[in-house]
């Protein structure tokens, strides 16, 4: 099996895209202040917001 993309939920976006910018020395693309991912080629990390879960019912 492989993973080509995981979610990240957390209430503070912008400090985890800012923790994995400085882990992984790449710039994530911040759509919006809800949702931003990194993209490689072994596959994407998401992070959304805690207000992103009422997209999927939660």
């Amino acid at each position: 099996m492989n993973f080509v993309s995981t979610r990240i939920i957390t209430a503070d976006v912008r400090r985890l895209v800012a923790f994995y910018e400085e882990v992984t020395g790449t710039l994530l693309t911040l759509y919006t202040d809800d949702f931003a991912e990194l993209t490689t080629e072994a596959g994407t990390l998401a992070i959304g917001s805690t207000r992103t879960l009422q997209l999927f019912g939660g």
